[in-house]
């Protein structure tokens, strides 16, 4: 399955990833994994009105996101697939889902965290299961938008 970028966003679908990202890596589908969304018509609504009218979307839980992902469901077709939190991304990797390399765009400042960049604050849980994700094969990076430096998160993170 060919799946271009897999990135880590709060706000899942918006401006950034549909308007910059989309075009940038030339993907013809979204792909949000959070349980939270697939459940609330409300969210998913909101998720299809944001995205670009050309792209096809798909609101899933984790689970069944990585169960997709999985086979040939989807053909060909180039995919962004965006998690709401790390923790999405560890529970994907837990049922079968592959991630080559994961980037952290947006994470909302929360009780109890710490900016390591602009748009990107994190607990010690969360740098944990990041921690975990990269001792399980995947790097992980942060970059907001395309032209944005790449920055290794543990090295960013662990400073």
């Amino acid at each position: 399955m060919p799946v271009v970028n897999t990135r880590v966003d709060a706000r899942m679908v918006h401006g950034q990833v549909a308007v910059i990202w989309t075009p940038a890596l030339q993907t013809q589908r979204i792909i949000v994994a959070n349980d939270e969304a697939a459940a609330s018509e409300m969210e998913r609504a909101s998720l299809r009105m944001s995205a670009p009218a050309s792209m096809f979307l798909s609101v899933l839980t984790v689970e069944q996101a990585a169960a997709n992902l999985n086979t040939t469901r989807y053909g060909d077709q180039r995919i962004f697939l965006v998690f709401r939190t790390v923790d999405d991304v560890k529970r994907f990797k837990v049922f079968g889902g592959q991630v080559a390399e994961l980037t952290i765009g947006n994470i909302a400042h929360k009780d109890g965290s710490r900016a390591l960049r602009q748009s990107v604050s994190v607990t010690d849980d969360e740098i944990a299961t990041v921690d975990w994700l990269v001792d399980h094969g995947t790097p992980v990076f942060l970059q907001t938008v395309p032209n944005d430096p790449r920055q290794d998160f543990q090295a960013v993170a662990h400073k």
